[in-house]
């Protein structure tokens, strides 16, 4: 028989999630209003615009958002263009995703094959963007390879060049609470070794945003390559069920 505080956890992420769809549903039509011009479509290099299907989160338990690489001060919303790095370790046609639930937008850029190193894609902000209002820090955005097994850190930037900050910022999204250990280990070999474990707790769930620094638990800079963050632990709805969530993912130690 569930707990009190376990029933009202459970409301709670009903709740949360019922008035995120109405507050999604609200806001589409409302901007909708507002920018004719600003529909899904093909705009040449990408497809942008108010997407034709529900993008928020379904409020299961941790669901990868995006890994975005951190980032030192704030984007100049003035800037007419939006930059999207990202650094490949071979040449790949990743796929990439740019969205924001509150808005319904989305924009997705014509599957193209990128060499390896640091790449990038741009595209403007006042086409939608910008009359959309949308604040870019609530942008999420997501790339992985074609299998969805490795995913590639991003920085979302209007400047010409990335600034190296060095720190990760693992987003998920989870319908419930969760109480667990966070483990980033190196892939190399065949085998995993663990470099470093810290807890992680949150109460009710939904976004979350885990930092990782870039370093190990003695301090010192991760050595590039394939690592794997893992959360082991409890997610704390309803029911008390074991939590055991992985995401592969490139890690490099300067973005440039």
């Amino acid at each position: 028989m569930a707990t009190e505080k376990e029933l009202v956890m459970n409301i709670h992420g009903k709740t949360r999630a019922i008035l995120l769809l109405l507050v999604v549903l609200v806001s589409a039509r409302a901007v909708w209003g507002l920018c004719q011009t600003c529909g899904w479509r093909d705009r040449g290099d990408r497809f942008e615009g108010i997407a034709t299907e529900q993008i928020a989160g379904g409020g299961g338990c941790c669901e990868i958002v995006g890994i975005h690489y951190k980032r030192a001060g704030k984007i100049d919303a003035s800037a007419s263009r939006l930059n999207l790095f990202f650094w490949l370790p071979a040449e790949a046609t990743p796929d990439i995703r740019v969205w924001q639930p509150s808005t319904n937008y989305m924009m997705v850029p014509k599957l193209k094959k990128y060499p390896g190193g640091l790449r990038s894609f741009s595209w403007p902000r006042q086409d939608v963007i910008g009359q959309l209002g949308v604040n870019l820090d609530t942008l999420f955005t997501r790339v992985h390879d074609d299998s969805r097994k490795v995913y590639f850190p991003v920085l979302l930037s209007t400047s010409s060049n990335p600034e190296p900050a060095g720190s990760y910022l693992f987003i998920l999204e989870s319908g419930v609470g969760i109480n667990a250990r966070c483990t980033v280990e190196r892939e190399a070999g065949g085998k995993l070794t663990p470099i470093r474990n810290f807890p992680w707790q949150e109460e009710f769930g939904g976004i979350l945003q885990i930092p990782w620094d870039g370093l190990d638990d003695k301090g010192k800079p991760a050595a590039p390559g394939t690592y794997v963050f893992q959360l082991s632990g409890q997610q704390e709805g309803e029911r008390i069920e074991t939590l055991n969530f992985k995401v592969r993912f490139q890690h490099y130690d300067k973005f440039q």
